[in-house]
């Protein structure tokens, strides 16, 4: 990885964790959500339907500094999640979208 911090223990890969840690941002938990549901859908769309709103709630989010992050995952993500869900199910939960989608552009 062409780290240049000595790898001082054993047992520890290139860029592995050298002793500190940290414990996860709000945001980092949300954007593995959206990983998450992604997957629902594929294995259980009828599911993962009732986790829209969530993910439209992230969506207006904006008051961190990571935010742009989280709207690039849940953007990359969102085609996905509808293909999967299919388009009678995601078309009633597309409006909350549009708003914060056009604001991202």
């Amino acid at each position: 990885c062409g780290s240049l911090v000595l790898k001082v223990r054993r047992g520890v890969d290139c860029c592995g964790d050298y002793g500190m840690v940290r414990p996860p941002e709000p945001w980092e938990a949300s954007d593995g959500a959206i990983y998450m549901v992604r997957e629902l859908a594929g294995a259980a769309p009828e599911d993962a339907v009732a986790y829209l709103p969530t993910l439209a709630e992230l969506a207006r989010l904006t008051d961190f500094p990571q935010h742009v992050n989280l709207h690039e995952t849940l953007w990359k993500c969102l085609p996905d999640i509808a293909t999967s869900v299919g388009k009678s199910a995601f078309k009633p939960a597309l409006d909350p979208f549009l708003e914060p989608m056009f604001r991202t552009l």
